[in-house]
């Protein structure tokens, strides 16, 4: 039985199509998930901002957010001018959840 060897390199033979699958996998990985942020708003922000984030009495709605991405993220991190119960870690948001937020956030009209 002859050894696989994998010092060689696999040859492609289409490299137009080669190409294409591999923008298609960037475009795939660069999209935040919508539904991830949503249902991360949900189990951590709903319960201030509410449902659809349309605001309630405890925080203001957060439809139409005008914040870049980098402010948000920033604001989320640090707390802000908010305080501690905007603080979310890492441990608690990572940075692609933290993403898809954003998406979902700036997807609500």
């Amino acid at each position: 039985m002859t050894a696989a060897r994998f010092d060689q390199p696999t040859p492609v033979t289409d490299m137009e199509e080669a190409s294409k699958a591999d923008q298609e996998q960037d475009e795939g990985e660069s999209q935040p998930d919508l539904a991830t942020g949503e249902l991360i708003f949900n189990n951590r922000c709903a319960e201030c901002h509410g449902e659809g984030a349309a605001g309630t009495d405890q925080a203001s709605s957060l439809v139409g957010l005008s914040l870049s991405e980098d402010d948000f993220e920033d604001l989320i991190r640090t707390g802000g001018e908010l305080g501690p119960e905007h603080l979310f870690g890492s441990t608690k948001v990572g940075p692609d959840g933290l993403s898809a937020v954003f998406a979902y956030l700036t997807s609500l009209e």
